[in-house]
């Protein structure tokens, strides 16, 4: 890095930790992360939202376990998003996938740009179509859709920033669709959350006191009904990662319109993902999951034998307590799903349950 980016550093030093930290875990010998780091610069007023911003996208892609390459496209692209050439120097020091992961995310921001603000469906729509029929890398997506995440976890916090809610509607109506159809569903979330807690605050905190209130129930319910599925599933012989969430805000304010509930009306705010090999293992998960809890009627829908959306290999479902005397009749999600799903790929069972 350059001696004005050190000294601005180490008069930061909670991002000269992480940034520390990033480089000390890049395991690619050429020290591709390394070495793009030293590409930036520190010339703009806003330093430390810009850096904020990178090391926000960093640490999502690191959670996606993206290799080097796509860490240094990553920075490289924050630091020349607005330049009006790459440097020529680039694809002698980087190699040429670095070089071509650039040049698509500037496509990809090009187009992107061009659709301006979409909030109509349709609109919407054919802007999410375009921008994955510009890239031939699934990894430039990634990385976009990482940093849009990251610019709202910046702008949430500044409500000065004039620009926060045409971002967070371009989210809400692009990118967050867009983050669902590739299975990258954590992003999903966020996006949604970050952008409802912009675009409408007040609904937004109300929703979040209500959950507080519960929260301690909600998430030690859902890891004692975790503990119990991974335990039957083990004894099944099945391999299977078994993981378990409370419904975001934003998922849980949309079925409070589309529904017309009371918050009180709610029974689903718990969610439970089984990720297994193939579309075998997802019928034997069913089974054993209907083995424990009773199916809920008009709640079940096969995806596998009849594709929708983006996982073309799903199935759906719901449970009431089952055959084991549980004495709890609050019905809430459950997924069991393709490992090769929750990486983008096409296999996928997902079940709707009731414990």
């Amino acid at each position: 890095m350059s001696q004005e980016v050190y000294a601005w550093l180490s008069c930061n030093p909670q991002i000269r930790r992480e940034i520390d930290r990033l480089v000390s875990r890049e395991s690619d010998e050429t020290g591709l992360l390394r070495r793009s780091l030293d590409h930036l610069a520190n010339d703009e007023p806003d330093s430390q939202e810009r850096w904020q911003q990178l090391l926000f996208t960093l640490r999502y892609l690191e959670e996606l376990r993206a290799e080097p390459a796509v860490l240094a496209a990553a920075v490289l692209s924050h630091e020349y998003a607005d330049a009006a050439e790459l440097p020529p120097t680039l694809v002698d020091e980087f190699g040429d996938e670095i070089l071509g992961l650039l040049q698509q995310l500037r496509e990809l921001r090009r187009v992107a740009a061009a659709g301006g603000t979409r909030t109509d469906a349709v609109r919407a729509e054919g802007l999410r179509r375009l921008l994955l029929a510009v890239v031939n890398d699934v990894r430039v997506v990634l990385i976009r859709l990482c940093e849009q995440l990251s610019l709202l976890r910046v702008l949430v916090k500044n409500e000065n920033d004039e620009s926060r809610r045409s971002v967070a509607r371009e989210t809400t109506d692009v990118y967050a669709p867009l983050a669902n159809r590739l299975g990258a569903w954590q992003l999903k979330w966020e996006m949604e959350d970050l952008s409802f807690r912009i675009l409408e605050p007040g609904r937004y905190q109300q929703i979040a006191q209500m959950l507080d209130e519960r929260r301690d129930d909600r998430d030690s319910y859902v890891q004692r009904f975790v503990e119990e599925l991974r335990s039957k599933l083990a004894d099944a012989g099945i391999d299977a990662d078994v993981a378990g969430r409370s419904k975001h805000i934003y998922s849980i304010w949309r079925k409070l319109t589309s529904k017309q509930l009371e918050f009180q009306e709610l029974s689903d705010l718990r969610a439970v993902r089984v990720l297994v090999e193939d579309v075998a293992t997802c019928y034997g998960v069913l089974g054993q999951v209907h083995a424990l809890w009773l199916p809920i009627r008009g709640e079940f829908d096969d995806y596998i034998a009849t594709p929708k959306g983006n996982l073309p290999f799903l199935a759906h479902g719901g449970d009431r307590p089952g055959r084991q005397d549980r004495g709890d009749t609050d019905p809430h999600p459950r997924h069991a799903q393709g490992r090769g799903a929750g990486r983008c790929g096409p296999l996928a069972v997902q079940g709707r349950w009731s414990a």
